[in-house]
C-alpha cells in the first residue's frame, strides 16, 4: 500500500503555520482575481 506524501513540520509554531496557511491562500486569491481581470477585459474588448 502507497500513501502520499504529507509534509508537515511538528517542529514549526502554530502561529508560523496560520501566517504560511494565509500566504498561500492570500496568493490563490490574487492569483484568481487578476486571472478574472484577464478574462474580463477579453471578453468586454470583443463586443
Amino acid at each position: 500500500m502507497q500513501s502520499m506524501f504529507v509534509f508537515f513540520d511538528m517542529e514549526q509554531p502554530l502561529i508560523q503555520f496560520f501566517a504560511e496557511y494565509l500566504a498561500m491562500m492570500g496568493l490563490g486569491g490574487c492569483l484568481a482575481y487578476y486571472a478574472a481581470r484577464l478574462i474580463q477585459r477579453r471578453y468586454v474588448s470583443k463586443e
